[in-house]
């Protein structure tokens, strides 16, 4: 009897025996073989005492090569994979977990394969005592050592893998592999990465491999992305689309160049001898024998083409034997697809009308006068100075009226004229 406490339990009676409550005597205990853990361990020379304190199977007076510690537990109900390791009458105690029939020490630090248990796991593998311990190599989780029992505690931080990109997805932390790419944001529409925004696809035709091979429909992204082809909004391959196609010039097509073939003095040569072509699409490869040139007018034998030189993927240089002719329409033909640009020249024709006279004094005053459309340096600069000013009115007249070293324009028309350019 405590003052304090009341009733309490003696010392032991039987120190390093075991006590017989039955004969209130205390006896040496026979040792034997204990099976615990679920029959999955067994250990030999313990007392019944101490394999109960373990919740264990006490065999007696036999070791544990002589026990099937499963056989003896379980009988005929030992875990296995046919039965969804239920392990209906010997269930896995405390955190062992079932694997294929065997209850198995569940791995600590949940860094093994799955993080479940020893089975794929190092013999060795044990609780954490560390947070770097914990380390499992992916950069966007974060690990520590839980100080509650001793498990790595691993989450995932999905805001580590955001590249702040629209059109791959919300960016995910995967435990196994690490970020990844989220689901697709726009499911079979296009997306658009400068508005992040879902948009329609652009639907149309593609010219593939040098304009060979034609796909349709086909959207804008597959064209470009995966076959390097050129796009043609809402067409359909049809025959022809894929031609290599000549879309505009510089002189345009069809223009008349108004300018001074000479200086006043009949000493300084002008006139074009080099222009620019552009295509529908990228050239591979363009050469002088592509064209065939025609002159209509004049003495009607036409410059050669000396050269061509890409000036970008759709555009090309060429570069004339001689100047074009005064007088005359000189017509470039690519011959693979039968297009072709009109290139005139009238000295004097301001208003390209191909008929050089009065009415285009009057057209270049206006441009001066900001009167009108504007026009073109091949229309207004007539003395080919570089700027347009009333100096070029007076070498207008001096043209149309054939002053100094040059013919008398006034009157003078270009072939097909009134029709122009060739009716």
């Amino acid at each position: 009897c405590n003052i304090n406490q009341g009733c309490i339990d003696g010392a032991d009676p039987c120190p390093g025996k075991e006590c017989d409550e039955g004969k209130d005597e205390c006896i040496v205990p026979d040792n034997g073989a204990c099976c615990f853990f679920g029959g999955n361990f067994c250990v030999d020379d313990v007392s019944q005492t101490a394999c109960d304190k373990f919740d264990g199977v006490f065999i007696g007076d036999t070791v544990c090569a002589a026990v099937e510690c499963l056989d003896l537990l379980c009988g005929d109900n030992i875990c296995s994979i046919e039965e969804d390791c239920t392990c209906v009458d010997c269930p896995c105690p405390g955190k062992l977990v079932c694997e294929e029939g065997v209850c198995v020490v569940e791995c600590g630090n949940g860094l093994c394969e799955e993080g479940e248990n020893n089975a794929n796991c190092p013999e060795d593998c044990e609780a954490c005592k560390t947070d770097e311990e914990c380390d499992d190599g992916i950069a966007c989780t974060t690990e520590f050592c839980s100080v509650l029992d001793d498990t790595c505690v691993i989450t995932p931080n999905h805001g580590f893998c955001q590249n702040n990109e629209f059109c791959d997805g919300v960016e995910v932390c995967d435990l196994d592999v690490g970020c990844t790419s989220g689901p697709d944001p726009c499911p079979e529409m296009g997306c658009d990465e400068i508005t992040d925004m879902c948009v329609p696809f652009i639907i149309g035709a593609c010219c593939a491999h040098g304009g060979d091979e034609c796909v349709s429909p086909i959207t804008l992204e597959e064209c470009e992305d995966n076959l390097n082809g050129d796009f043609f909004l809402g067409a359909e391959c049809s025959e022809g689309i894929c031609d290599l196609v000549i879309v505009s010039s510089d002189p345009p097509d069809e223009s008349v160049d108004a300018r001074q073939p000479t200086d006043p003095d009949g000493k300084i040569q002008f006139g074009v001898q080099a222009f620019t072509i552009t295509f529908n699409r990228d050239i591979l490869l363009i050469t002088p024998v592509d064209f065939s040139v025609q002159e209509f007018g004049g003495d009607g034998v036409p410059p050669a083409i000396l050269a061509t030189q890409l000036l970008e993927f759709d555009t090309v240089i060429l570069f004339l034997s001689e100047r074009l002719e005064p007088g005359t329409w000189t017509v470039f033909t690519y011959i693979p697809s039968d297009s072709s640009i009109w290139l005139g020249y009238l000295p004097g024709d301001v208003d390209g009308d191909c008929l050089s006279g009065s009415a285009d004094i009057l057209k270049l005053i206006n441009h001066l006068n900001g009167v009108d459309e504007p026009l073109a340096d091949y229309q207004a600069d007539i003395d080919q100075s570089g700027a347009v000013n009333a100096a070029d009115v007076l070498r207008e007249i001096d043209l149309l009226n054939g002053a100094g070293a040059f013919d008398e324009w006034f009157g003078e028309t270009l072939p097909g004229w009134p029709l122009c350019p060739t009716g």
